[in-house]
């Protein structure tokens, strides 16, 4: 009986060029962050169940890949990188002084929805900025995203930036389970207008808040949202936020990146341990977003430790198709009889210690040499 040589859902090999394009992308992000100073953490693939799902901020159980160790605890394949950090900050790091400046490549695991056309697994290439509750600190890791994607020679990316404050302020004041909350936070955050009008005219609530809960969706593009929302009778609920978004980009200005960032006041994450701004990135040819991230308040404190943080990641598989390679490396065919097997060997050594890329091709009739190619 044959074996089936198929892969699980979700999950997909990489061969060749693929391979070297994720390798390139991973070299030029890493190296952006590591010389604005973040150092590298490398967390285990396995974590205990309880890291990602015994806090409010935690992960869903049905979003996780979950299996029993030979002691009868339940392990996952971590689905997140910020949540095993928090962790780290909170123990190996207690000590150390703020602010503390992480980044990370790690492979993460999703349980997605069959048929979605979501992978898996996917590599994030991240940063972390713990112990820094400020718009400086904001803005150092917006400025830090944009130039990142910058440094991939990508073309026509936007951030987009939110804020969580905008949702939370309206559903702190709202009288309805947190199941209905979420159900109308998936609604405005995909815009799916006439699900999220019907369900709106089913529960007694405020009609300021309604309406606002309605426009929301609409309310992304340009700073003049801002002004949209000033102008909605609800808009001293959300003051703090909207400033705080005009402050950010009043600092965005001043760096000269305002072509790079718009605004959705509609955006909220799924993950749940945003509390302030957030972001996301989009690049021209990719169907989704390819970074994500923002500032968490909360989540290092229900490790122990008092500690704001702000971070992003970015999707490194995402941005296959539309990445071009930059440095690839020259490639010399080196051809060789039998007899000349250990000299090519020799040869192939030398060629690759000045940077070429060696193909070994031994010599099988008559052969025409062509430009970086060699015969011995």
């Amino acid at each position: 009986m044959a074996v089936k040589n198929f892969l699980p859902e979700g999950s997909r090999d990489l061969i060749s060029e693929d391979c070297y394009k994720k390798e390139e992308i991973k070299r030029i992000l890493e190296k952006k962050m590591e010389i604005w100073g973040y150092e590298q953490i490398i967390t285990p693939t396995l974590e205990y169940y309880d890291i990602f799902n015994s806090h409010p901020e935690g992960f869903k159980q049905e979003d996780m890949y979950k299996f029993f160790d030979n002691k009868g605890k339940i392990l996952v394949l971590r689905p997140d990188m910020t949540i095993p950090i928090a962790r780290v900050v909170s123990t190996k790091l207690k000590e150390y002084e703020r602010p503390i400046r992480i980044r990370y490549t790690s492979n993460i695991y999703r349980v997605n929805e069959a048929f979605g056309g979501k992978a898996n697994e996917i590599t994030h290439c991240g940063v972390e900025l713990i112990g820094k509750e400020t718009l400086e600190g904001d803005l150092e890791v917006i400025f830090l995203a944009i130039n990142s994607l910058k440094a991939l020679g990508l073309k026509g990316f936007k951030i987009e930036l939110g804020h969580m404050g905008i949702i939370t302020s309206i559903f702190n004041e709202i009288d309805i389970s947190e199941e209905l909350k979420e159900k109308i936070a998936v609604l405005i955050e995909k815009k799916r207008l006439g699900e999220l009008e019907n369900i709106l005219e089913e529960i007694s609530l405020e009609e300021s808040k309604k309406e606002f809960l309605k426009k929301l969706p609409w309310l992304f593009g340009s700073e003049e949202i801002l002004k949209s929302v000033k102008e909605l009778e609800i808009y001293s609920q959300v003051k703090d936020s909207i400033e705080y978004l005009e402050n950010l980009l009043e600092g965005i200005k001043k760096l000269n990146l305002k072509e790079y960032v718009s605004l959705d006041m509609g955006m909220i994450p799924k993950i749940n341990y945003y509390t302030g701004v957030i972001m996301r990135g989009y690049v021209q040819g990719v169907g989704k977003y390819v970074l994500q991230g923002g500032r968490y308040d909360n989540l290092i404190k229900s490790f122990g430790v008092d500690n704001g943080a702000i971070g992003f990641a970015i999707d490194i598989d995402s941005l296959g198709d539309v990445y071009e390679i930059k440095e690839k490396l020259v490639e010399k065919k080196l051809y060789f009889s039998s007899e000349k097997f250990l000299k090519a060997l020799e040869k192939a050594e030398e060629l690759t210690i000045s940077g070429y890329k060696v193909e070994l091709i031994p010599i099988n009739g008559d052969i025409e040499i062509g430009e970086n190619e060699i015969v011995l």
